[in-house]
């Protein structure tokens, strides 16, 4: 029998590595003890467990974690540059900023090293969930304190689409040249069907769609868009059931509609993998949800131009995320010369 002994001056830290340890994630059979020690003892803090909480809900920059944590940044760069050499956590480069995200993937392809993390995180975010956060102190007041932090990029990019909507029309076509993804995306639209547009924005989308059939919901949380929206369908209006909201908390009830659209929108959004879940909740059961959006790229200056929170996305981590939401199935194609765009299928 294999015995793990973990040498710790705090307790909770010491029972956290113990039921980890004793986790059902964890397979044996696969992982030996020089696979296990390096990713353990790169966990033997709790400063560095909250880290890992902390990007569990989403991706951030060390400032970003400087205000979760409330720690220095020499702090929270020591303790990132550690989890790194484990694997346990990655980082994106992408101009000025790094981001730091946990590298849990769906990939098939993970080295023996990557395997470990991956399921001695799952075991850990699963002990969280069963015992709830707010049980330990510390990752208490970090939630409240992400909460502020995921508002605060929330409120400026509501801010922005408020301020361009009378034009956000033009800006987008910059942002997305290639049609092939939205033409796609519109043979697949079943007229008959109830479908919502996710953050509609200024009608692009819903101007190509209606009148249809079935029912038409269009959410976004920009005042301002929905306006736009309204002036943009002109006639059409009265065809479409236009509501304020964010998408991770979305005016629907439980199983409304048949077909969830995201067009190119959950890169503006500070946390997609919330919005995912929750446009789960609002699919029926042999519904889908389909997803355009941009594949990964490092053209920092869009953050600042069209307010997008990430610079495109890999679809595996999409798919793992809709996997986590409840999606059972998920298949995606590329469009453009160099990949630039795909559409994501959800079920």
């Amino acid at each position: 029998m294999i015995k793990i002994y973990i040498i710790t001056s705090n307790t909770n830290i010491l029972n956290i590595h113990l039921y980890i340890y004793r986790y059902q994630y964890i397979d044996y059979h696969t992982l030996t003890m020089s696979d296990l020690l390096p990713i353990f003892k790169s966990l033997a803090d709790e400063s560095r467990l909250r880290i890992v909480h902390a990007l569990s809900h989403s991706t951030f920059n060390v400032q970003e974690l400087t205000s979760i944590l409330e720690l220095s940044q020499p702090t929270i760069s020591h303790h990132l540059k550690i989890l790194q050499q484990a694997q346990v956590v990655s980082v994106s480069r992408q101009a000025t900023w790094a981001y730091y995200s946990l590298p849990i993937t769906l990939s098939d392809t993970l080295s023996t090293q990557q395997n470990g993390v991956k399921q001695i995180l799952k075991s850990f975010l699963a002990i969280l969930s069963d015992y709830g956060s707010n049980a330990i102190a510390p990752f208490d007041a970090d939630l409240n304190r992400l909460k502020e932090v995921s508002d605060k990029r929330r409120n400026a990019s509501k801010q922005f689409f408020d301020g361009v909507a009378a034009h956000w029309k033009d800006l987008r076509q910059e942002e997305t040249t290639d049609q092939g993804p939205l033409q796609e995306l519109l043979k697949r639209l079943d007229p008959n069907l109830d479908l919502v547009d996710l953050g509609c924005g200024s009608g692009v989308l819903l101007e190509r769609i209606v009148p249809r059939n079935g029912k038409t919901i269009a959410v976004d949380y920009s005042q301002a868009m929905l306006e736009e929206a309204v002036r943009v369908l002109g006639d059409k209006r009265k065809e479409v059931d236009l509501r304020l909201g964010y998408l991770e908390h979305l005016p629907l009830a439980d199983h409304s509609v048949d077909i969830a659209v995201a067009h190119m929108v959950l890169h503006h959004l500070v946390e997609p993998q919330r919005a995912l879940a929750d446009i789960r909740r609002i699919v029926r059961p042999n519904g889908s949800c389909l997803i355009v959006d941009l594949n990964e790229h490092n053209r920092e200056y869009m953050r600042e131009r069209y307010a997008d929170h990430w610079l495109g996305f890999n679809p595996d981590q999409l798919k793992h995320w809709a996997h986590e939401a409840g999606f059972l199935e998920s298949r995606y194609e590329f469009f453009g010369e160099q990949q630039e765009a795909f559409l994501l299928t959800l079920q």
